[in-house]
């Protein structure tokens, strides 16, 4: 094969040997456009080697096989393309699409906060607080044994706690001493009861307006509660702020009126007639003592007579 065969098949002209000297410079240029284009360019059907910068393939469908790349009805086609930006807040990393705020890029903690989020009508096994009521239609009765619950100061439900180990300041009581501890007793109906029953029983507010009393009255309350606080840190590692993941019930305290006082709420039952029962019977005991003084006296007189 001649010299310039080559050129000719791969639709590059031949350059005359009558060529004006003048003109030489225009065909060493197009020789470098030849060169930039490559083979692709001169010589239509060569395949390039991907190791050599090409595709390794004639044709587009073989060459998107060769570089593993996606066929082309699998993938959407694009007229642009967007701005996308990261960058930190001192909190978060935030998001910018074209020059407008889209959002955050979330924790593996907002993850944890979302599932809750989605269970928020399930109790945890492990522990829960409980912002609704809890109903239990299907509840059966304690035929095995059952000790009574109690809603402890920081609404946890509890079981009575008799025992001296949960107490301080044990000390006896003459229940004489508790004064008149037998309130009114009242009828009334329930507001929210359809059947309109109507049912006696004691008033919580009467019980609260006598000192005598008052020690049996159980106030409305209120949770306290408190952030459950995480670390925030930078890309060296150290703590640069703090956010609010959670919150949890500490504690209570008493609920106020626009008064300023608490707001009687129920009656400790057990405790009053507890009390009651003991005062009756230090009562039966004082009159038995004075019956039997009185015995002894007209014992004493009939003696004399």
């Amino acid at each position: 094969m001649a010299i310039g065969d080559d050129g000719v098949l791969g639709g590059m002209p031949l350059v005359p040997g009558s060529l004006p000297a003048k003109d030489l410079d225009t065909e060493d240029n197009r020789s470098h456009d030849y060169i930039a284009g490559g083979p692709a360019f001169w010589k239509p059907g060569v395949v390039v080697p991907i190791a050599k910068g090409g595709t390794g393939a004639a044709t587009p469908a073989d060459a998107r096989a060769a570089l593993g790349a996606a066929p082309s009805d699998k993938v959407t086609k694009r007229s642009g393309f967007n701005d996308i930006t990261l960058y930190w807040n001192g909190v978060r990393v935030n998001v910018n699409v074209d020059g407008f705020e889209v959002g955050t890029i979330p924790y593996s903690t907002d993850i944890g906060s979302a599932v809750a989020a989605a269970m928020a009508g399930y109790v945890a096994k492990s522990g829960d607080t409980m912002t609704g009521h809890l109903y239990l239609p299907n509840s059966v009765a304690a035929s095995t044994g059952y000790t009574i619950a109690y809603i402890n100061g920081d609404g946890r439900l509890s079981r009575g706690a008799s025992s001296e180990r949960y107490k301080d300041d044990i000390t006896p009581i003459d229940p004489i001493d508790l004064g008149d501890i037998f309130p009114q007793l009242h009828t009334f109906v329930m507001n929210d009861d359809p059947g309109r029953m109507e049912r006696v029983g004691y008033i919580a507010e009467r019980l609260d307006e006598s000192d005598d009393l008052r020690r049996f009255v159980i106030y409305q309350r209120e949770p306290v509660y408190e952030d459950v606080l995480t670390d925030i840190f930078d890309e060296a590692g150290a703590v640069v702020g703090q956010r609010v993941v959670d919150r949890r019930v500490v504690g209570s305290t008493r609920s106020r009126d626009e008064n300023g006082d608490p707001i009687p709420d129920s009656i400790d039952f057990i405790a009053l007639l507890l009390a009651e029962v003991a005062q009756l019977h230090a009562r039966d005991e004082q009159r038995e003592m004075e019956l039997e003084q009185l015995a002894a006296r007209i014992e004493a007189l009939e003696a004399r007579a």
